[in-house]
């Protein structure tokens, strides 16, 4: 975490440029959870949000970005986390950047012990790819449906630097391309990190807190785990 870098910014930088972008984004997944929809105005901040965070992520939209898009992710998201929501949540779009939104949808939900689901990550190539070597160096010491189950829902990324670029996959992976695929991915992973993080929460002792942390008890969250495995998913 502590070798965080993007856009200029080092982990210590990051929560000031993404705090207003989290602000809105809790205002607008408690407005969508108490309402199942949004007010014109809200609607109007979904959309500059989504801007913000694809300018931040340094991608693009291939299709002009509405609200109705905004909030079929926000609603795949939260019910991906246990909020089940409903409408539109299959049509939500996937791409580089709405995982990012999706991420910052349920970001508030990394403490909340009602929480059933965890929250969703940034699943995109770089905490993918950081993914597929974990499983790849603990496969001879799982079972092997565990692993051919893994691979089959967290499949990968396309990647456009580092090694991820023209990667070639083997032993059972497969990038996802369908939305269908990249939403089951979406999910997986999210979950998965989810546990990586009780994993590190269960032993303290072991793994130390998370650099930075904003809980009492220096607590990891699943974002936090996210943001160590971009690093090593270069």
């Amino acid at each position: 975490m502590t070798a965080y870098h993007w856009d200029g910014d080092g982990y210590q930088d990051l929560a000031t440029r993404l705090a207003p972008i989290l602000a809105d984004s809790l205002h607008l997944a408690q407005s969508l959870t108490e309402r199942l929809s949004w007010t014109p105005d809200e609607q109007r901040l979904a959309v500059d949000l989504t801007h913000r965070v694809f300018t931040w992520g340094r991608v693009r939209s291939r299709s002009p970005i509405d609200a109705s898009h905004v909030q079929a992710v926000f609603a795949a998201a939260l019910e991906a986390a246990g909020l089940p929501y409903g409408p539109n949540a299959v049509e939500a779009p996937w791409s580089s950047g709405w995982t990012k939104v999706a991420a910052f949808a349920t970001a508030h939900l990394d403490h909340d012990a009602h929480t059933v689901g965890p929250p969703q990550v940034i699943w995109d190539s770089r905490v993918a790819n950081a993914i597929r070597k974990l499983v790849d160096a603990g496969e001879a010491q799982l079972p092997a449906p565990v692993t051919a189950q893994l691979k089959a829902e967290l499949r990968q990324i396309h990647g456009r630097g580092g090694e991820r670029h023209g990667l070639k996959l083997t032993g059972g992976w497969a990038f996802a391309h369908t939305r269908s695929q990249k939403w089951t991915a979406q999910r997986a992973g999210s979950r998965l990190i989810g546990e990586l993080r009780d994993a590190l929460n269960a032993a303290p002792e072991r793994f130390g807190k998370m650099p930075g942390s904003t809980h009492p008890d220096g607590r990891w969250t699943s974002w936090g785990v996210g943001v160590a495995l971009f690093v090593e998913g270069y």
